[in-house]
């Protein structure tokens, strides 16, 4: 039987439809699981950039069978800007995955990247997941796909109070401290690829896009001075989006029985169980002073003692490029590492405006992926 479909961009009406072909798609790794949108769908893609375009594909019965969604933002190295197009967030319904269905949606980002202005597209692909490597090749002519390493994303676990050092003093942001943390922010990401402009301004829009994240949501690392040393913010976005398990691999389930017998011993979080959600928080913008990881390692061993002490949380979640020496800050932290590979689509007509020189590194905010 020849299964038809039309491709279309979505519309605001398409909220609960799309939300129920992700329930319906799962993504396979060490935890399968889901990332249900619900109530509104489209409130990620609007954190994720400046624009969205998202397109779906529907049959002839009225039922949506494929969704993706291209997100448009500005980027910066070396002061900068590159307008860039990132692939994310393609699903296909189970029944179709044998037609060309992803084939025309990347048919559709090709379209764009050669004709609208971009500089180069990004994509990232778990690690294991070899059918969307292999389509990249569909980007044909005009598009260079360039791989650029991986991420390695961590998950913390808040197994028990971790002790920092005390030559720090931690505390929570408020708004009076964001140009600090902007300076900050530039100086630690001034030599990495991709990322956003870091001012004032854009911390201030930022942190008001939505209720899940605010200035009151970075921490920060100072000396007895009062001198800034390092930063990282958590979010919880669980008004965003849950992650659903819908099945653990093996190596997971080990990890679950020895969180389950720990938890007989010490009071730890809700020990994750399949089918429910499981209870994420988010690591964004670690950054320190140059030689001043200690500083970021004490920080974030503070959040872990707090997370640890609220018991809303069974994981922190964090991502670095597998080359950035700021992994370091993670020592003395139990932790679970999966690998996200990361790929340029560098549009060949537009290669002549890019930075010359070395390949930095590119920036990460998994919390955005």
């Amino acid at each position: 039987m020849v299964l038809s479909y039309r491709i279309r961009e979505a519309a605001l009406d398409d909220n609960q439809r799309l939300i129920e072909l992700v329930r319906r798609c799962p993504i396979k790794g060490s935890v399968q699981v889901i990332l249900d949108r619900h109530p509104d769908y489209f409130a990620m893609t609007r954190m994720q950039g400046d624009r969205s375009y998202i397109y779906v594909a529907e049959n002839m019965q009225g039922e949506l069978v494929g969704s993706v969604a291209f997100v448009e933002r500005t980027e910066y190295q070396a002061q900068q800007a590159f307008k860039v197009l990132r692939f994310s967030d393609l699903r296909t319904d189970p029944a179709y995955r044998r037609t060309r269905i992803a084939a025309k949606f990347i048919e559709i980002y090709r379209q764009k990247l050669l004709e609208e202005g971009y500089h180069y597209g990004m994509a990232e692909i778990l690690e294991g997941n070899v059918a969307p490597v292999k389509a990249q090749r569909l980007l044909g002519e005009g598009i260079n796909v360039v791989p650029r390493g991986a991420m390695d994303l961590y998950q913390l676990l808040p197994l028990w109070p971790y002790r920092s050092s005390q030559h720090y003093r931690t505390r929570t942001a408020t708004p009076e401290d964001v140009p600090r943390i902007a300076d900050l922010l530039q100086q630690c990401y001034r030599h990495v690829s991709g990322i956003p402009p870091f001012t004032v301004e854009w911390l201030e829009r930022a942190t008001q896009q939505h209720a899940s994240f605010g200035v009151g949501d970075i921490w920060l690392a100072e000396n007895q001075t009062g001198e800034l040393l390092a930063c990282v913010a958590t979010w919880d976005q669980k008004g965003l989006r849950k992650t659903i398990a819908t099945r653990f691999s093996r190596s997971m389930r080990i990890v679950v029985r020895i969180l389950a017998l720990l938890g007989l011993v010490w009071r730890l979080p809700p020990t994750p169980v399949e089918g429910e959600p499981l209870r994420y928080l988010y690591l964004r913008w670690p950054a320190s002073r140059p030689g001043q990881g200690p500083a970021l390692n004490a920080l974030i061993k503070r959040v872990m003692r707090e997370v640890r002490s609220r018991g809303e949380h069974q994981f922190v979640a964090v991502g670095f490029h597998e080359k950035d020496r700021l992994r370091t800050c993670l020592r003395g932290i139990v932790r679970i590492k999966s690998r996200i590979h990361l790929y340029m689509h560098q549009v060949k007509s537009t290669c002549s405006v890019l930075p010359a020189g070395g390949d930095p590194l590119p920036f990460v905010d998994p919390g955005l992926i």
